[in-house]
């Protein structure tokens, strides 16, 4: 366990091939230790190796297939690779195995809503707020399926619960920025966009959404 607390140390520290190499030796000297795998997989994800990510979550899950995490991160890097199918599959397999942990669902339901599949998507984002119904997260995505489905009043329902929440979420206030844009209230959407970019000054598509507003 001595390389792998090292390989944790350096990770925290931001020492990432450093923590390459003493969860290698970790791994090296108990090939099967499912923990050690699932950290060098996060470590090559912060690298930006994907491919030998996915390995090393891979390598994790055959000798220990019940650690939630493992399937969430391997989902992400998943989909980070376009690999849609199986990245559903192990966000799927992550909330079944932990039915707490929401971000699995909240990824799950973005992935069936990007496909066009809103019915699925948004019964997801229901269960997830019957677990936590304060996830602001949640109530932003079911606004967006309300949006998509050009039920305006019902999105900005969502996005406003989602503020009392987190008055700070930058999601929130910039679809609802949007959804004021589209009632065409644009006083108040140029307020939503302005707030939003105190927390999140240099995102372009909040700058460009806000340029519209007040053009």
């Amino acid at each position: 366990l001595a390389y792998y607390d090292l390989g944790l140390e350096s990770a925290i520290q931001g020492k990432l091939d450093q923590a390459v190499e003493h969860f290698g030796k970790s791994i090296s000297i108990c090939p099967g230790y499912a923990f050690a795998h699932y950290q060098l997989g996060n470590v090559l994800t912060r690298q930006g190796n994907l491919d030998a990510a996915i390995e090393e979550y891979d390598t994790a899950l055959l000798t220990n297939p019940n650690l939630a995490l493992a399937h969430f991160n391997l989902a992400n890097a998943l989909a980070k690779k376009g690999n849609l199918d199986e990245a559903v599959k192990h966000y799927s397999e992550s909330s079944r195995l932990d039915p707490e942990f929401v971000a699995a669902p909240l990824s799950l339901g973005n992935i069936l809503a990007g496909k066009g599949k809103l019915d699925e998507a948004e019964s997801v984002f229901a269960h997830i707020l019957e677990i936590q119904p304060d996830y602001a997260p949640a109530h932003v995505a079911l606004g967006r399926m309300d949006a998509a489905r050009h039920k305006v009043d019902d999105a900005i329902s969502e996005y406003q619960k989602a503020l009392d929440i987190d008055p700070n979420s930058v999601e929130a206030l910039a679809n609802l920025g949007n959804a004021l844009v589209n009632q065409n209230r644009l006083e108040e959407a140029v307020t939503c966009y302005r707030t939003a970019l105190k927390f999140d000054p240099r995102s372009p598509i909040i700058h460009f959404n806000l340029s519209v507003a007040l053009n």
